[in-house]
């Protein structure tokens, strides 16, 4: 809890002690030894003082210590003056302990203690003059302040100022960092006989405490605020308030929650503004102390009792948070969801956090997803953030088809905070879910990182599993057999250890290290209890045998495998693989013969389709293509095994392509594309696809494929098909360098190639995005000259035109972005060329050209995209050729498009587009006031500020507004505004409103008024070092003033008149000397030559 009470709060008693002596300015007995003169001056000053004129006296003060510093009443007067500058209205604490420093030089004069009192207390008060709150004091101020009191005391060791000496010198310590020698200095006071009757007691009691709550000596804190309760409660009630609860959180500090509870029950009945939160804090006590019910219950009373208290939202929620604790979860619940609503996002997060696994907890996902959902749309904050986020993707897996949404939000959890304690279980979800979707690259990679990072997580074996698991299902087999094995070797006791034992074979077997399945079976066929886990098992031995080329003994374990358990899960498997033993042994007949007996017997089994595709297979070999066809038709009309169909997709889709009936062939191999990217059969579809593609002449749509038909060293159209079609791949991938390569190609190897227009468009962005400029407006250039009728013609020459105008080439730039609007027939591109030619004749400068485009550009495109900005350039080409009337016209219309749409800066979050439209009012006032037409010149100014009150323009709509109003007649509204911009900002516009203020006084011949307005253009905006634009209205000022001094020569006479020529002169020598380049310098001597003959 910070500090809250100072020395701050002491300055009003002080002042009252402190100056004590300002009422008795005598000075009888020094001034007997004082002349008249300083008498009477001391007199004053004494004067003044006691009549409250204070800068008065200080400056009488100050005079007499000029004029009579070794006089007598001197140290008085230094006193004095420091007490002036104590009682100011804006009080100078600095230059007051300095004049008290002053009246301290003299060692026996009768008003030293005071002095060392007054100095000593205005030191610590200028240490923190002028800081910002939580910025530090002076530190030399502080050390001072110390140093000043410590001499009072030793010269004055039973001041009546002792407290005040003690008590400030503790607090610049305190100040000063050092509570230590804080401590010392209030125990001091605390000491000091006269302890009990100071002010400052109470005060000195509290900083102590704090002091010592800072030095952590919370004991002698608590025993310093008790102290401070049983003396200075009812004297000072509002510190004692304060006390109360600084005392129950150090109690909190101390775990002594019970004593917590007490000291801020009773703080919160006696009331104040410290109330709501001894009540927060009574409830937190209770929390800690384990009483989560009478916890919720205070926190419900503090909601009651201060509804508007800044504590009763963060109430809410702990009355929710308490209310969980303690099992009243329908309650939490209705609390939560108040703390949904409330402005503080940190505990919205947390409401909505709870609130999640609250529905969780009740099995609804749908709810749990809903809350975390909403709330981190709305922006999460505080330590429960991650935690929400992990909420929403526990409860996105646990929605049906959500696997990889949930993957992607607990990977993003993960990454948040990868040191957080929730990121082991974000991280091991992400795995887990990337294995639910299919995602196995991705899972295996998550467990790598989780079983890398978190060598002695609890989920350790789970995500080994994952790992394995993956691995596997990816055909990394031998990866997955290691990973199994490690887990069984890491893992004895679990209930998953049979499963595990069963992958782990499989994945030998699948990695072809067939004998390391068989000996792993055999060694862990005791371990396996079931009948269906041993029949599993005998099954992978009779497998592997089959694939090590021992058929005889896999026909033996498969046999075995179906003895055992006949209907166990894969006993149609080990039926296919039978039959498959079978055709190793050279008995193709049984081979058959056992795969047709099994789609008898497993109609519906998914090993039924193998069965078929095998008898595919056997059709196929004997070139049989239609019986194989009609083989893999049925496997696909079932659509029962999705692992089978991409194989029965391939070889379907082969055997038409051996008949060439492409058609049937490519939407089969196509299917196969799309729907099994990662199959090992793809490259042999990628090839037999880019086979067929090509033979219909149509072009392949995927880069793997188009490869795979380059690597046939196709030659002609296909080589340029195939070329284009990974060009653009190239592209969209900005892979810009391997893009221009590829068309290149095509330009030079397949010249007759159809869209030869289109690859030197390509071929020239592609080399734009490289970064090769030059090559690209080639190119651009030889599609214009080999195509000129081709759409992208347009596009090329709008190229063109961009790098010419980037050049600052504005003819040419004018020809390229002509040439795009005359052959585009896109009307965007075309209003963007004809926009584009208006500024690059705009830049030439040929500004008739220009809004002759502009015009047309505005007349072709009403409805542009640029329509506003083509008014505006029309308005300013008019404005430029002096044609005011077209111009205003041209911005009129613009006015009416932002005022139908109701346009403003609440609108237009566009600066540029702000921008467009503030120029339009401020150049289309400026136009009506070229016409003379100043009212309504007034009303556009007036429309912009109300439209736009940010713009960057306000002084120069200001100043239109301000010499509008002088055309009108209305000088005294004319100079309030030059006035306003003049006062606010220091640019061109500032100086220039400042010399139409002095023209406008010249023109009522007020030159008392009009010649401190030149003066100030003259010697202000930075003088000498102002910008030419402000110099420029500082020479015409300082012109302007000598003509105003010149006039006052006319009707003045006498030293008036002389002191006219003077200024003249130094007026118009100003112009000669300062500005000898301006316009006006050549008048200026003219004018001094006059007056030299004067």
């Amino acid at each position: 809890m910070k500090r809250k009470h100072s020395a701050n709060r002491t300055f009003a008693w002080l002042i009252g002690i402190l100056l004590v002596a300002t009422v008795q300015l005598g000075y009888a007995q020094d001034a007997e030894k004082s002349s008249d003169e300083a008498i009477a001056k001391y007199a004053d000053a004494a004067n003044f003082q006691t009549n409250a004129a204070m800068d008065l006296a200080i400056t009488a003060w100050e005079e007499f210590l000029s004029q009579y510093a070794n006089d007598p009443l001197a140290p008085k007067a230094a006193h004095y003056l420091g007490v002036c500058y104590m009682q100011r209205e804006m009080p100078d604490y600095k230059a007051a302990a300095a004049a008290f420093a002053k009246a301290l030089a003299d060692k026996k004069y009768d008003l030293r203690e005071e002095s060392f009192a007054n100095r000593g207390w205005c030191l610590y008060a200028a240490s923190g003059q002028g800081v910002e709150p939580g910025e530090a004091r002076d530190p030399k101020l502080l050390k001072e302040t110390i140093q000043t009191f410590q001499q009072l005391s030793k010269e004055y060791p039973k001041s009546d100022f002792l407290d005040q000496a003690y008590f400030f010198s503790g607090e610049a310590a305190y100040a000063l960092g050092d509570s230590k020698q804080a401590i010392r200095f209030y125990d001091q006071l605390l000491k000091w006989p006269k302890a009990a009757e100071s002010p400052l007691r109470c005060d000195t009691l509290y900083a102590r405490g704090v002091a010592q709550e800072e030095l952590k000596d919370y004991a002698g804190a608590v025993q310093a605020y008790k102290g401070l309760l049983e003396s200075c409660a009812e004297s000072d009630a509002e510190l004692a308030e304060e006390v109360r609860v600084r005392m129950g959180d150090v109690l909190l500090l101390q775990k002594d929650n019970a004593a917590a509870v007490t000291v801020f029950a009773e703080a919160a009945k006696q009331g104040g503004s410290n109330a709501p939160y001894a009540r927060f804090r009574q409830a937190f006590a209770l929390a800690q102390s384990g009483d989560s019910a009478g916890a919720a219950k205070t926190y419900e009373q503090l909601i009651k009792e201060f509804p508007d208290s800044k504590y009763s939202s963060a109430a809410v929620l702990a009355s929710a948070q308490s209310s969980y604790v303690a099992g009243d979860i329908e309650a939490a619940s209705k609390r939560f969801r108040e703390v949904l609503n409330q402005p503080n996002q940190a505990e919205a997060t947390e409401a909505a956090h709870w609130l999640a696994q609250i529905a969780l907890r009740k099995g609804s996902a749908e709810e749990a997803e809903k809350v975390a959902a909403e709330q981190i749309k709305k922006g999460v904050a505080g330590q429960y953030a991650l935690a929400l986020k992990l909420d929403q993707a526990e409860a996105v897996s646990l929605l049906p088809g959500k696997a990889k949404e949930s993957l992607d939000l607990f990977a993003a959890v993960y990454r948040e905070d990868p040191n957080s304690s929730l990121a082991p279980r974000a991280l091991y979800s992400a795995a887990f879910a990337a294995l639910q979707s299919g995602s196995l690259q991705q899972a295996v990679d998550l467990s790598g990182q989780f079983l890398k990072r978190y060598e002695k997580d609890p989920l350790r074996s789970d995500v080994r599993y994952i790992d394995a698991e993956a691995k596997l299902l990816a055909g990394s087999h031998a990866e997955a057999a290691k990973a199994y094995e490690a887990l069984l070797k890491e893992t004895d006791e679990n209930p998953q250890r049979s499963v595990w034992i069963l992958r782990a074979i499989t994945a030998h077997y699948l990695a072809g290290q067939y004998d390391s399945a068989i000996e792993l079976a055999k060694a862990q066929m005791v371990a396996l209890q079931a009948p269906a886990e041993k029949a599993e098992a005998q099954f992978l031995v009779g497998a592997s045998h089959l694939f090590a080329q021992r058929p005889q003994d896999a026909i033996s374990g498969l046999q075995e495998s179906l003895k055992l358990d006949a209907e166990w899960a894969k006993a149609s498997e080990a039926m296919l693989l039978l039959g498959q033993a079978q055709l190793q042994a050279e008995d193709a007949e049984a081979a058959v013969k056992t795969w047709q007996k099994l789609v008898a017997t497993y109609p519906k089994n998914r090993m039924a389709d193998q069965a078929y595709f095998r008898l595919g297979q056997q059709a196929a070999g004997k070139q049989d293509f239609p019986a194989a066809i009609a083989a893999y038709a049925q496997i696909l009309k079932r659509d029962s095994d999705p692992g089978l169909i991409p194989y029965a997709l391939f070889n379907q889709g082969w055997c038409f392509l051996q008949q060439d009936k492409l058609a049937e062939a490519k939407p089969l191999l196509k299917r196969m594309l799309d729907e099994y990217e990662s199959h090992p059969l793809r490259n042999q579809t990628q090839l037999a696809y880019g086979i067929t593609l090509r033979k219909a002449s149509e072009l392949p749509e995927a880069e793997k494929q188009l490869t795979a038909i380059l690597d046939t060293n196709p030659q002609g159209i296909s080589l340029g098909h195939a070329l284009y079609e990974l060009a653009q791949i190239d592209i969209e991938k900005e892979r810009h360098a391997e893009a221009v390569v590829r068309l290149q190609r095509i330009v030079d190897e397949v010249p007759q190639y159809p869209t030869t227009g289109r690859v030197l468009y390509d071929l020239a962005w592609s080399l734009k995005e490289a970064g090769e400029e030059a090559e690209a407006a080639k190119a651009f250039e030889n599609l214009i000259q080999k195509d000129p009728d081709n759409p992208l013609a347009a596009e090329a020459s709008y190229f063109i035109g961009e790098q010419q105008y980037a050049a600052r080439k504005w003819k040419e730039s004018a020809a390229a972005f002509g040439r795009a609007a005359e052959l585009s027939k896109d009307p965007e591109l075309a209003e963007k060329g004809l926009y584009n030619q208006g500024w690059s004749l705009f830049r030439q400068p040929d500004f008739a050209a220009a809004e002759k485009v502009f015009a047309d550009q505005v007349t072709r495109f009403p409805e542009g995209k640029l329509i506003l900005d083509g008014l505006l350039m029309t308005g300013e080409s008019r404005f430029k050729l002096e044609q005011f009337e077209l111009a205003s016209q041209a911005y009129q219309k613009a006015r009416e498009r932002i005022e139908a749409n109701d346009e403003s800066s609440k609108t237009i979050d566009s600066p540029e587009q702000r921008q467009i439209r503030e120029l339009v009012y401020l150049h289309g006032g400026q136009s009506l006031g070229q016409l003379e037409k100043w009212k309504e010149s007034v009303e556009w100014f007036d429309t912009l500020r109300s439209r736009f009150p940010n713009t960057n323009y306000l002084p120069q709509a200001f100043f239109q507004t301000a010499y509008a109003s002088q055309q009108l007649g209305d000088e005294e509204q004319a100079l309030k505004l030059y006035n306003q911009v003049a006062s606010k900002y220091r640019d061109e516009t500032a100086a220039r409103s400042r010399f139409m203020m002095g023209e406008v006084y010249f023109g009522r011949r007020d030159m008392a008024k009009a010649i401190p307005e030149f003066q100030r253009v003259m010697y202000g905006f930075g003088a000498d070092k102002a910008p030419a634009a402000i110099k420029n209205w500082q020479a015409k000022s300082g012109f302007e003033a000598g003509r105003c001094a010149e006039l006052l020569i006319q009707s003045t006479q006498g030293a008036r008149r002389d002191a006219a020529i003077k200024y003249a002169r130094e007026f118009f020598g100003f112009v000669i000397e300062k500005h000898p380049d301006h316009e006006l310098a050549a008048k200026a001597k003219e004018r001094m030559e006059v007056l030299q003959r004067l």
